[in-house]
């Protein structure tokens, strides 16, 4: 089975990235639409098996419901720590059981390396699910991180991406099986 590709179509993606790409923006006001843009890819990501479940309270007077989340954790990979920053009390508030891991990814002799202290692979190990957060796209930089990561027992592996070429994500889909990535925007080549 090929990766599934999810380019988000929700009006305010769509305008985000928009600006984004489009557009001259300020640091600030860049980082705010990747922020948003990211956060909506999570949550697209997560919609669907994130469940909740309804407790509904009887008082005298009144029934008052809550809504549970299921808390199974989820692990969220970054190697971009300005997003990480940028959504992670936000984040922690969409998936209360997330479980976030920065880590430093580096391109040494055109090959990406991932600097060894800086993954807990033991809490990989309680979970079954992973998500991915990269700005950009590239095969050869999630390769590194799957292939770090694939020998634990996770069966679901989301990657969101604010935008990614074509040929990146032929590339990846030579190499990985079972992946569904989620995306702002689609180039039909390489980005500049």
């Amino acid at each position: 089975m090929p990766i599934n590709i999810y380019a988000v179509k929700h009006p305010l993606v769509l305008n985000w990235t928009n600006h984004l790409i489009h557009n001259q923006n300020n640091h600030h006001d860049q980082q705010e639409l990747i922020s948003k843009i990211t956060l909506a890819l999570i949550y697209e990501a997560c919609r669907n098996t994130i469940q909740s479940q309804t407790l509904y309270i009887k008082y005298i007077n009144e029934i008052q419901t809550i809504w549970l989340m299921q808390n199974r954790p989820i692990n969220l990979i970054c190697s971009d720590i300005e997003i990480l920053q940028m959504i992670s009390k936000d984040v922690r508030k969409l998936i209360p059981a997330i479980i976030i891991h920065p880590i430093l990814i580096a391109q040494q002799n055109n090959q990406w390396e991932i600097i060894p202290t800086n993954l807990n692979q033991s809490a990989l190990q309680n979970t079954n699910r992973v998500i991915i957060i990269e700005y950009e796209l590239k095969a050869d930089k999630i390769d590194t991180i799957l292939n770090h990561i694939y020998n634990q027992k996770i069966t679901k592996i989301n990657i969101c991406c604010n935008k990614c070429s074509s040929i990146e994500l032929d590339n990846l889909g030579q190499k990985h099986r079972y992946i569904d990535v989620y995306t702002g925007y689609i180039a039909n080549s390489d980005i500049q």
